[in-house]
């Protein structure tokens, strides 16, 4: 039997905590970037890895830990019906 999965409120929480978080970590560094009074393109390159490198270190961390928070608790609901099932025959 197929059930579809939905996100939790907790896991909704920690995604827009994350993007929050990425936001508040980018933003500051391009309004400093642009007070210095440097070109552009100076520095643009360190802003774009630095960018880049914490996007795909939190979609992994976020991602990897959604997956194995909800495949640890369906096989844990799993386990638990069939004990059920068990104990009726």
């Amino acid at each position: 039997m197929q059930q579809k999965r939905r996100f939790s409120k907790a896991d909704k929480m920690i995604i827009l905590g994350a993007g929050s978080m990425l936001l508040g970590f980018v933003l500051p560094l391009t309004f400093m970037q642009f007070e210095i009074g440097k070109p552009a393109g100076e520095g643009l390159e360190l802003l774009l890895w630095i960018f880049a490198i914490s996007t795909v270190t939190v979609m992994f961390f976020l991602t990897s830990w959604i997956f194995f928070r909800k495949a640890f608790s369906f096989s844990a609901t799993e386990t638990i019906l069939e004990q059920e099932k068990e104990v009726e025959f």
